[in-house]
């Protein structure tokens, strides 16, 4: 990677385990020798003036209990900016998304729920999220329930009362959506939903998919949305597309 202000960099965070933030302030400080940190939406501002880059956007994946705890109060103490996406089915709940449930239900039963039949809903979660969550529900009847308490409990999200004390100088929300774009209907019940928690209106999305198609793309741009953020690993040039946002992977020893 040629560092300097020929290019921008998008660094996801999330919490996965108790280790996942173990090097993230040495990582900060990393990234500030060769970038300056911005909110996401700045990058894409760059972007669509043919501006120079320079940039690196903390991103938060999601607003789980551990992120709160070991990622945002660092970078608040340190005012770097960052942006945070929100999947609205699943904050203030006590329950994870989809995919992970499943994971967790296999480790809970793994003599009643194998491996391909934990895939085979994994991959249905992404397009018919209703499906699947049907399933998870027969998974309680049928094999017993989610046992949360021997599960991390920093993993599950925090509330919308916790996000909304955030600083709005530092922070930024995009909307999350862990699954495919099926319809219009369903991301503008999403949209709203967030909108009116939120108190605005979020304008870079976060999708499942490696890249969106037209028809999808198009249902995107309809509500508004000036960025979607993907999961292909690259940085930021002058040539990168708004509507497809590349991520940058740290190495753990930075």
């Amino acid at each position: 990677m040629i560092f300097g202000p020929g290019n921008s960099i998008i660094v996801p965070y999330d919490y996965l385990g108790p280790d996942s933030f173990q090097d993230f302030e040495s990582q900060l400080e990393a990234i500030r020798e060769h970038y300056r940190f911005s909110k996401l939406s700045q990058i894409t501002t760059s972007l669509e003036k043919g501006k120079r880059q320079g940039f690196a956007a903390i991103v938060l994946e999601n607003p789980r209990k551990g992120v709160f705890l070991q990622a945002v109060q660092v970078l608040l103490s340190l005012e770097i900016p960052f942006t945070l996406f929100v999947d609205p089915d699943y904050v203030g709940l006590n329950r994870l998304p989809l995919e992970e449930e499943l994971e967790a239900y296999a480790r809970s039963y793994p003599e009643k729920l194998g491996e391909s039949e934990v895939q085979r809903w994994t991959e249905t979660a992404r397009s018919n999220p209703n499906e699947a969550d049907t399933f998870l529900r027969e998974c309680r009847k049928s094999l017993g329930p989610l046992r949360i308490d021997e599960m991390d409990s920093l993993r599950f999200f925090t509330t919308w009362g916790k996000i909304l004390e955030l600083s709005p100088e530092l922070v930024e929300f995009g909307l999350s959506v862990k699954h495919e774009i099926s319809s219009a209907q369903m991301l503008e019940e999403k949209l709203l939903f967030v909108e009116k928690q939120l108190k605005q209106r979020p304008t870079i999305i976060r999708v499942s998919q490696k890249e969106l198609g037209a028809k999808e793309l198009d249902v995107v741009k309809s509500f508004g949305f000036k960025a979607v953020l993907g999961h292909q690993v690259s940085e930021v040039t002058k040539d990168t597309s708004s509507f497809n946002l590349p991520i940058w992977r740290l190495a753990p020893s930075l």
